[in-house]
């Protein structure tokens, strides 16, 4: 059976910096995102899915969420891998989403359909500083509105509360304030831990 293990956090803590590197040390690794579904759609950029996104009610753009994820997540179990690495899993764009007004019910009906990862390694840091390692931001992740720091900085405030939503009891929490080298050798650790 397929260990799924989670990097996850806000915006702008340094997961994708964090994956990479677990990647390259690990072969045995099979990456997930969000963004694999999106790949195999119509979109051709980046920024054509944040202005569909911005463009959906809030239903629909909860469900899109979820369906471009669970697409990823299918498409992981095919290939068969023993060790997967699911960058966000639905934890950031789930929190996001009730920021935005999504219904607690139907997140709370979405999340039960999910896996239960073996390992969520959550990254932590202080919106401000997430914002200045960000050199460019979607409306998306400034609450659907133009893609400004300060837009950035007030959403992701107010996402942050949000993360309460979820059970995070056996949730490994790091700050990204550590040195990335001191960053990479704990988490990694944990992973090697789990890949036993």
């Amino acid at each position: 059976m397929m260990k799924i293990f989670v990097i996850t956090g806000m915006d702008g803590v340094g997961k994708s910096t964090i994956v990479k590197r677990l990647l390259d040390d690990n072969p045995r690794l099979h990456h997930a995102t969000i963004w694999d579904a999106m790949n195999e759609s119509s979109f051709s950029s980046k920024s054509e899915v944040d202005d569909y996104l911005c463009s959906l009610s809030t239903k629909n753009r909860l469900l899109f969420l979820n369906n471009a994820l669970m697409k990823s997540l299918e498409k992981s179990k095919m290939l068969k891998n023993e060790f997967l690495l699911f960058d966000s899993y639905y934890f950031k764009y789930f929190a996001s989403e009730l920021c935005l007004g999504a219904s607690k019910e139907t997140v709370t009906q979405l999340m039960n359909e999910y896996p239960i990862p073996s390992l969520v390694i959550e990254l932590s840091l202080d919106v401000l500083n997430a914002s200045t390692r960000k050199e460019k931001f979607s409306k998306y992740e400034c609450g659907l509105k133009e893609a400004t720091r300060c837009n950035f900085n007030k959403f992701q405030l107010n996402v942050k509360t949000k993360w309460r939503f979820f059970d995070r009891t056996n949730w490994y929490v790091f700050s990204s304030s550590k040195s990335k080298d001191e960053l990479f050798l704990e988490v990694n650790q944990l992973i090697l831990k789990e890949m036993k």
